[in-house]
């Protein structure tokens, strides 16, 4: 005959099961995202320096601005959603930094093509000058603490060392830090920047993400920069865009447009060539919306900016 099940007893075993449940809903409704890092399953080449490493899976390269001469290329989480990946989206960029003088300065454009230069010194005390390292390109402009920023600076001399794909010797920091906006504990950015120098060209592979993902995604980011190669030959060449022809830009402004296209990405020249729309080309979709942009801005130009500004 079984034992009868005291009240206490089964009081116990009716607590356990819906903890069990409780324990089961939740698990059930983790969002994927923080299951873990994407895999590394892609290989990018860079077209311009023929530098490779390889990415996560579906992450790809976004168009850069003419302006942001330090940096290579950008990825960033495909999801877009930076709640999804533990409160900050998944960034990771490839800055290059060339010692033998041929990289100009930054400056806001110059030139038959934009704006004069703003001075270097002008730029220096808005904080946007140039960067003194690469150190310096990867941690400025974040929306972190003063605590972070003062954290980050003294950490800049105990670097650990890494090594890349081809062997080259390099420096690897990592940090998590308090951003700008409050004390929640969620709050926190993960930054982690490799650096390597050969033949006087310097590279960083920079990544950041919400602390909460730190433990699934600082091995990978690790795993990004030793995969980092100086020279690939399976690069391919920049494209030459015909569409630019004709177009009253300089060849030094149409090959920095070239060079800034990624894959899936196109552009569109308004009518009178007074515009280019660059945009995500999304399976065909977004042609049509671009064309219009392109259409109506010159509408605007003609029967507004230059009535009014003749």
């Amino acid at each position: 005959m079984p034992h009868p099940i005291r009240p206490r007893a089964r009081l116990r075993a009716s607590l356990g099961a819906l903890a069990l449940v409780a324990l089961g809903l939740l698990i059930a409704h983790v969002p994927a995202a923080q299951a873990g890092a994407p895999v590394l399953r892609d290989t990018y080449r860079d077209p311009v320096h023929k530098f490779s490493l390889r990415m996560f899976d579906g992450y790809k390269p976004v168009p850069l601005k003419p302006d942001e001469r330090l940096v290579a290329c950008r990825f960033r989480d495909p999801k877009e959603k930076g709640e999804a990946r533990g409160t900050f989206p998944v960034t990771v960029e490839v800055l290059r930094l060339a010692k033998d003088g041929k990289d100009k300065p930054v400056t806001t454009g110059g030139g038959p093509d934009g704006m004069p230069e703003i001075p270097a010194e002008v730029l220096e005390r808005m904080g946007l000058g140039e960067p003194k390292d690469l150190f310096d390109a990867a941690f400025r402009g974040l929306m972190i603490a003063e605590a972070a920023e003062k954290e980050i600076q003294a950490g800049k001399d105990k670097p650990k060392a890494i090594r890349s794909k081809d062997k080259v010797a390099g420096q690897m920091w990592t940090f998590e830090v308090a951003s700008i906006w409050g004390s929640d504990p969620t709050d926190r950015i993960y930054l982690f920047l490799a650096t390597f120098e050969r033949d006087g060209v310097e590279y960083g592979i920079s990544c950041r993400c919400g602390a909460v993902m730190r433990k699934h995604y600082a091995p990978r980011f690790e795993d990004i920069a030793e995969s980092f190669r100086f020279f690939d030959t399976r690069a391919k060449d920049v494209e030459s865009l015909d569409a630019l022809d004709g177009v009253n830009i300089s060849a030094r402004r149409r090959l920095q447009i070239e060079q800034s296209m990624v894959r899936d990405w196109d552009v569109v020249v308004s009518p009178k060539k007074n515009y280019i729309v660059i945009y995500n080309t999304k399976k065909g979709t977004n042609h049509t919306l671009a064309k219009v942009i392109a259409e109506r801005i010159e509408l605007i130009r003609e029967q507004i900016y230059e009535v009014q500004f003749p």
